[in-house]
Order: structure tokens, then C-alpha cells, then sequence
């Protein structure tokens, strides 16, 4: 484990050394974060898992991952219930039943689609990871 007082005297002897480690733990994150899009993201056809992408922005300080595929915010939020249009036909003589009953309160309601919340698992796993590798990168400037 390194210790704090070992760190900062590191620092104030190589001043660059910050910006030359946070590139390789960003791009190393990157990586890893593919390795989690196929993980965590539900599949179904593989487009959305396909339409993945990671940028390493600002040097190596900020991690961006997007999905493409236009439909990616409601696979992991949902999407909310609502009325429906559709009451479909009961009986043989056609009726449509309008009324709310004991077995059917909502008539021809969506009920909607709870969602899968995967980003959240990406980020959370990246998170750590971003922490480890980071922690890498200092051992093995610092500690040799």
C-alpha cells in the first residue's frame, strides 16, 4: 500500500507524473468497458450491444460510453404505462367490454416495461475498476 507522505514526495519530485499515468488507466477503462457492454447489456438481435461506443476525453480525465441505437434509453429506464387504443372484442357476439370490472380494472391499458437499469451496472463496475487501475499505474511508478 502506498503510503500518503511516499505519494505527495513523488509528486513534488516529477510533477508530470499524474498526466503521464491517467492516459493508460483511461485507455486500460476503456477497454473494460466494452468487456462490460457485453456483459450487462441485455441481448436480444446484438444491435443494441453493437451500437456501444467509449471515448477517452480531456487527456484521459473523462470516460464517455453511449449507445447509438436510438432505443437504448428505454431498454434501461422503461418506459411508463399508459391507456391503450386497443379493447379487443369479447364473446361471439363482438362486444367490447367498456366497463371496468373486478378481473379487468384497467381496460385496454399498457401496462408498460420496467426497465433493465444496465448502465447503471456498467458504471458501477467501470467505477471501480477506473480506481483500481489507477492505483496500478501509481504502484508501478512509485513502487518498483
Amino acid at each position: 500500500m502506498i503510503k500518503v507522505e511516499d505519494a505527495l514526495r513523488w509528486i513534488a519530485v516529477d510533477g508530470n507524473i499524474w498526466y503521464r499515468i491517467v492516459p493508460q488507466a483511461a485507455q486500460r477503462s476503456a477497454d473494460f468497458a466494452t468487456v462490460l457492454n457485453r456483459v450487462h447489456t441485455p441481448r436480444d438481435t446484438g444491435r443494441l450491444q453493437d451500437s456501444f461506443g467509449v471515448i477517452v476525453e480531456e487527456s484521459g480525465r473523462r470516460l464517455r460510453c453511449f449507445w447509438e441505437a436510438p432505443y437504448a434509453r428505454f431498454v434501461d429506464q422503461g418506459v411508463p404505462g399508459g391507456p391503450g387504443r386497443y379493447v379487443p372484442y369479447i364473446g361471439e357476439k363482438g362486444k367490447r367490454l367498456v366497463q371496468p370490472s373486478g378481473t379487468n380494472p384497467r381496460i385496454g391499458e399498457w401496462p408498460g416495461f420496467e426497465g433493465r437499469r444496465f448502465i447503471d451496472k456498467i458504471a458501477d463496475d467501470l467505477r471501480e475498476f477506473m480506481i483500481d487501475s489507477l492505483a496500478i499505474e501509481v504502484e508501478r511508478r512509485w513502487i518498483r
